[in-house]
């Protein structure tokens, strides 16, 4: 099954460093508010510019793809492509993404270095180990939650130059010796010259893009309408959520059997 996935957070390169770890909440609403409250006067949602370039080329794709008769879903955190994939295996994933979606959250329990400061990748390992156990996923690790079930046959991650010199060589490193032939790339250096997907999902991250960008998304929902007749439910998007779908599997389980 060949994928192509589209966060819209891809567009945000020129200052997502300046809010990405400051302020994280559950709700978009509140980290949001929060973020702004908190760096007033000095930051306005002006001062957090999107790269052009990046949402044109975004918008090109999505629409040679819907134009090629591919199948769309649409979500606002990444995880919810898990809905779509369902049990689908052999997947070639394109993921078009700020982020790797690999791992990113055992640092909260690991420190990225042991005590003598030499890295570490039992952030990681710890991870990946709830992923696979536990089912502990969400909207950063859907990748390895893939991989803990040997459903993929390749991953080419296509962001931009900073946000590949922001995973460090360690953790690069154990991500492409995790999953099978990652490939880390950017436009420039990859061309998609085939558009015959089996899946396209475009998810708008609102955790990871400043509400005043997030109408940024309404240009591809008219596109999809506007080309398939067909309506997209918004009020389905925003009440599910994979991660929260499966948080819980581990005790019904227990409890049924």
């Amino acid at each position: 099954m060949r994928i192509l996935s589209i966060d819209l957070d891809y567009i945000m390169g020129p200052s997502i460093a300046k809010y990405e770890d400051h302020f994280w909440n559950d709700n978009a609403g509140t980290r949001w508010e929060t973020f702004f409250r908190e760096h007033k006067p000095n930051v306005k949602e002006s001062d957090l510019p999107f790269d052009k370039g990046h949402l044109f080329y975004l918008f090109k794709l999505f629409n040679k793809c819907l134009h090629n008769g591919t199948e769309v879903s649409f979500a606002y955190d990444h995880d919810n492509i898990l809905y779509s994939i369902g049990d689908k295996t052999d997947l070639e994933i394109i993921n078009i993404d700020h982020h790797h979606d690999v791992l990113y959250h055992g640092y909260g329990i690991h420190e990225p270095n042991l005590p003598d400061g030499t890295p570490s990748n039992k952030g990681n390992k710890h991870e990946f180990y709830h992923s696979k156990h536990n089912n502990d996923v969400d909207e950063g690790s859907w990748i390895a939650y893939l991989r803990t079930q040997d459903r993929v046959k390749s991953y080419t991650w296509i962001t931009s130059q900073n946000a590949i010199d922001g995973v460090s060589e360690l953790d690069m490193e154990y991500y492409k010796s995790l999953i099978p032939n990652m490939r880390v790339t950017t436009k420039e250096e990859y061309d998609i010259l085939d558009y015959d997907f089996d899946h396209m999902h475009l998810c708008l991250s609102p955790q990871y893009i400043p509400p005043v960008h997030w109408h940024l998304y309404t240009l591809f929902l008219i596109s999809y309408e506007t080309y398939t007749g067909k309506k997209v439910d918004l009020g389905e998007i925003g009440n599910k959520k994979f991660e929260m779908s499966i948080r819980h599997l581990n005790v019904t389980n227990e409890i049924l059997h």
